[in-house]
């Protein structure tokens, strides 16, 4: 009767085991970025940001480009279903440097992550526990290279909201702009270039500026250009002094 109620009670321990090891589980969706050309880097929104700091851990930072995901839909009507409304959908766009392979700075790495590699991990509550969800990436890069898009944006850059979701939290085909390109500009992240079309209206162009995410780079070249500017100045003055000396030593000479 003693042997029986040990094994028992081992029995008891090992489901205990079991169960410890499935609530700990990681819980796994997957996330792509569809066409390369239609989806690039953008700017997005300060609240979407805050959002991602606070919410998820990610440190990003105001002027770093994003890159747009899309998560695959996934039966209702289930747990997964229901952590992907709450948590994944809210993921519309990933800081770029989260796709880089070697975790470096963007401008600094030469490959992307490979398919089937994580994107993203967090924690998050489910079901009174801390459980750790990962977003992995489904889509493959090919011989893509990173600096490739960062080209791009640096001479085309775009924004876009990271809430795109309507009173129904289901995806908005069309998002307004308007109050993201002023927040952009006012920030001097980007600055309008060309015929001013004002905000919102899809012909107004911008270029990088002094905070935006190429901004030390700008700024190196404003100090350049002044640097240039007052030698040339300088020069100039001098050149011209030395013309004015020439003439007046010649003019004192034959007065003599």
């Amino acid at each position: 009767m003693k042997y029986f109620l040990n094994i028992l009670f081992l029995m008891s321990f090992a489901g205990s085991v079991v169960g410890s090891e499935k609530r700990n589980e990681i819980i796994v969706f997957k996330a792509n970025v569809g066409t390369l050309n239609a989806n690039p880097l953008r700017y997005c929104d300060k609240k979407y940001i805050d959002f991602l700091n606070d919410q998820y851990g990610m440190q990003c930072k105001y002027n770093e480009p994003f890159l747009r995901v899309f998560h695959p839909t996934i039966p209702q009507e289930t747990q997964e279903f229901h952590l992907k409304k709450e948590f994944i959908e809210q993921i519309t766009f990933v800081p770029y440097k989260c796709f880089m392979y070697n975790d470096k700075d963007p401008r600094e790495s030469d490959r992307f992550k490979q398919s089937g590699t994580v994107l993203l991990s967090f924690f998050k509550e489910v079901q009174n526990e801390n459980r750790q969800i990962q977003i992995q990436l489904t889509s493959d890069f090919e011989t893509m290279k990173p600096k490739i898009l960062l080209q791009q944006f640096k001479e085309m850059p775009q924004c876009n909201p990271g809430n795109i979701f309507n009173e129904n939290g289901d995806l908005l085909v069309f998002v307004d702009t308007t109050d993201l390109e002023k927040e952009l500009c006012e920030a001097d992240i980007v600055q309008k270039v060309g015929r001013d079309y004002g905000y919102g209206h899809g012909k107004q162009k911008y270029e990088q500026w002094v905070n935006g995410y190429f901004g030390e780079e700008i700024k190196a070249k404003q100090r350049a250009a002044l640097f240039y500017s007052r030698l040339k100045k300088l020069c100039g003055f001098s050149i011209a002094a030395i013309i004015a000396y020439l003439v007046y030593q010649k003019f004192y000479a034959t007065a003599g």
